[in-house]
């Protein structure tokens, strides 16, 4: 998935009418790419039981099928979201280098979803190089939801240009194309910054887009006076600001 698959996958193991084999795909594939990040309490506990459980039932069953990943990124398709994502998430899973080629390879497709899929794979696997650098345009994309992943995954990998995407975002309530369930920008947004800076300016209480609007101006200040200044900490995965520079209100 989101530099945070979680954000967009692990809906679908709440919803009744997904049936066992694609819960039990999904939940195996967020437990390998969890297992694979550096980020600590990335899941909350309901969603980690639930994964569990899904796991025992995955010991149940026969080994689940391989995706491959030519047919988890071409064969996308947006009517039938449920499967395809679960089949992309898979072919993560199993495959991360070879998803993540296949996905560069499809990044310009004309079919929208397909681009989407080929976005989504390297907004969760895109790593320094080739495949980090082909998610930079998308932060000047017409579409906010190919800004907004390409920015999710450049920030977590210390892009500090993706930040005014994010920041930007908040208040927006404009729904993020293909989030299941439908996710608003600000609330995506909010969850990223939140996550790799140590800022806060009363976003962490926000409950909805106005009040997260209302943070937008003491996050573009905090930009405006900081953007030179901010430092990547790799260990805690978060931008800081030298010590004494745009460290006020958060």
């Amino acid at each position: 998935m989101v530099d945070d698959p979680a954000s967009r996958i692990l809906p679908m193991l709440n919803r009744r009418r997904v049936g066992t084999l694609v819960r039990v795909a999904v939940a195996g594939a967020l437990l390998t790419l969890s297992a694979c990040s550096s980020e600590p309490n990335q899941v909350p506990q309901q969603d980690v039981d639930r994964q569990q459980e899904a796991q025992g039932e995955r010991k149940q069953l026969p080994s689940l099928p391989f995706v491959a990943p030519e047919a988890a990124v071409a064969g996308f398709d947006s009517d039938q979201i449920d499967g395809s994502l679960a089949r992309l998430a898979l072919s993560i899973a199993q495959d991360p280098a070879g998803t993540r080629k296949v996905a560069l390879e499809r990044l310009k497709a004309e079919d929208e979803a397909v681009r989407f899929a080929a976005l989504l794979t390297l907004a969760s696997t895109a790593e320094a190089g080739e495949s980090l650098e082909a998610l930079r345009p998308f932060l000047n994309s017409e579409r906010r939801s190919e800004r907004l992943l390409a920015a999710s995954r450049l920030a977590s990998q210390g892009e500090k240009s993706a930040l005014p995407i994010l920041i930007e975002a908040l208040g927006s309530e404009k729904v993020l194309g293909f989030s299941a369930p439908p996710e608003p920008a600000w609330r995506f947004a909010r969850r990223t910054l939140l996550r790799h800076t140590d800022r806060d300016f009363g976003l962490r209480d926000a409950d909805d887009a106005e009040s997260a609007s209302r943070t937008r101006r003491p996050w573009d200040a905090w930009w405006d006076n900081s953007a030179l200044n901010l430092r990547w900490d790799a260990k805690a995965r978060r931008f800081t600001a030298a010590e004494g520079l745009g460290s006020g209100g958060g």
